[in-house]
């Protein structure tokens, strides 16, 4: 399994996310995109974060782990833990776009809501049937080549006035997701200290329960990974 981090700024929880997969994911390969921290071995990383806009930056960052790896991967963020042996990772879908759209507060949350709102909007213009939402905080795996082509045509069509979300894009357009099926799962952000965690194959954390969180990992997971020099 080659896993694929982008980063930007990452603090503890990105040492932890390492424990976590190496204990419990078949990791063959590791890459990090953008921010590498002055702990990390045998990683070189590869130039990110092209913009400080996080929506843009985000799609940028997917495009560039898409340019340099047509292959398959499984992309990941610095606060994706695992907590389960886990040998394969499914499409997993948490609902419909326009559903998840609307979990979204349209005061506190409006340029999310706008960004799902664009998304769903442009994937029912390229005839995908009830776009599904695929931003879920777990990995996800990709077909680089596909991703690559996906996200260069979805920049230069007009029915997408901004970035979109990638993760959607992908688990709707791509033809390696739709011959294999999709699995749909709920979400695994810690948004709640009374979050059964050991019970769930994932977690994620919010700005609240970040601390409590790594209070958790760092009983879970005390030795270093193979990537940490101290």
């Amino acid at each position: 399994m080659h896993l694929v981090y982008y980063l930007q700024n990452p603090g503890e929880e990105f040492r932890y996310s390492l424990r976590s997969v190496a204990q419990f994911l078949p990791v063959e390969r590791l890459t990090v995109i953008g921010d590498a921290p002055s702990w990390l071995k045998f990683v070189k990383p590869i130039s990110g974060n092209p913009t400080a806009d996080p929506k843009i930056n985000s799609v940028a960052n997917a495009h560039i782990a898409a340019r340099n790896f047509p292959d398959e991967f499984v992309m990941m963020n610095d606060d994706f833990f695992a907590l389960q042996k886990t040998e394969e990772i499914p499409h997993w879908y948490r609902a419909l776009l326009t559903e998840h759209a609307g979990l979204y507060s349209p005061i506190h949350s409006a340029d999310w809501r706008k960004l799902y709102l664009d998304t769903a909007k442009y994937l029912t213009w390229k005839r995908v049937v009830s776009p599904k939402s695929f931003e879920l905080h777990v990995p996800m795996r990709v077909i680089g080549a596909e991703l690559d082509s996906i996200l260069t045509v979805s920049a230069r069509e007009r029915m997408l006035e901004g970035p979109g979300v990638w993760r959607s894009l992908y688990g709707n357009l791509s033809p390696s997701v739709r011959a294999e099926g999709i699995v749909q799962r709920t979400d695994v952000k810690v948004h709640s200290l009374r979050h059964q965690a050991e019970f769930t194959d994932f977690i994620s954390t919010d700005e609240r329960t970040i601390k409590p969180v790594l209070t958790f990992l760092r009983d879970k997971f005390p030795e270093r990974s193979p990537w940490e020099k101290r």
